[in-house]
C-alpha cells in the first residue's frame, strides 16, 4: 500500500503522482513510508510495553511495600515488651494497705494479693474486699472487686514508682489505690 509523502493519502500501487496533491511518487518515498509506518508501529508496542512494565513494576512495589510495613508493625507490636500474664501478676503478688484507712477502715489493715493461675486474687482478713483481677497490658489489669458486698468492675493501674495499684470503677469511675508493702 502506498502513501503520498506529502499529504499522507493512500494511493494505488503504480501510480507515479498523487491524485490529490500532485506530488511526484517514487519507489523511495514508497520504501521510506512503509519504514515509517513500521517503526510508528514499532513504537507504539514500546510505549505500550513500556508501560505495561510500568504498571507491573508499580504493583510489585505496592506489595513489597504492603509486606514491609505490615513486618514493621509486627515488630513495632512485639518490642512493645508483650505481656507475660505471669510476670505482670507477679508484679502486684504480696501484702497491700489501705493508706487512708477510709476503705478498710484501718490503716493497718492488709490485703493479700496471691496468683491462681492466670488472674490475681486478692482478699483483706476482715471480708470487707475481695478482688479478681487480670492482666491486660504492661501494669494494666481489670477484673471484679467485691467492695463491702457490692460487686463492681475495675480497671486497675500498677504505678511502679509509687506502689501503688489504683482502681477505677468502669461504671462510677470512681477511684481509690492502695500501697504495697
Amino acid at each position: 500500500m502506498k502513501y503520498c509523502t506529502n499529504c499522507g493519502v493512500q494511493i494505488k500501487e503504480d501510480t507515479k503522482f498523487c491524485t490529490n496533491c500532485g506530488t511526484p511518487v517514487t519507489e523511495k518515498d514508497k520504501q521510506s513510508k512503509e519504514k515509517t509506518i513500521d517503526n510508528k508501529m514499532d513504537y507504539n508496542s514500546s510505549i505500550s510495553f513500556s508501560r505495561s512494565m510500568k504498571i507491573v513494576v508499580g504493583l510489585i512495589g505496592v506489595i513489597a511495600l504492603f509486606f514491609i510495613l505490615k513486618t514493621l508493625m509486627t515488630n513495632i507490636d512485639n518490642s512493645k515488651n508483650p505481656v507475660s500474664v505471669s510476670q505482670e501478676l507477679s508484679k502486684i503478688e504480696g501484702k497491700w494497705y489501705d493508706p487512708t484507712g477510709v476503705l478498710l477502715g484501718d490503716k493497718h489493715a492488709i490485703i493479700d494479693i496471691n496468683k491462681s493461675g492466670d488472674k490475681a486474687l486478692g482478699q483483706d482478713g476482715n471480708s470487707v474486699i475481695e478482688f479478681q483481677l487480670y492482666a491486660t497490658g504492661s501494669n494494666k489489669y481489670e477484673g471484679n472487686v467485691i467492695f463491702h458486698g457490692v460487686k463492681g468492675n475495675f480497671i486497675v493501674n500498677y504505678i511502679k514508682d509509687k506502689k501503688e495499684l489504683i482502681f477505677t470503677n468502669k461504671l462510677t469511675k470512681y477511684n481509690w489505690k492502695i500501697k504495697k508493702f
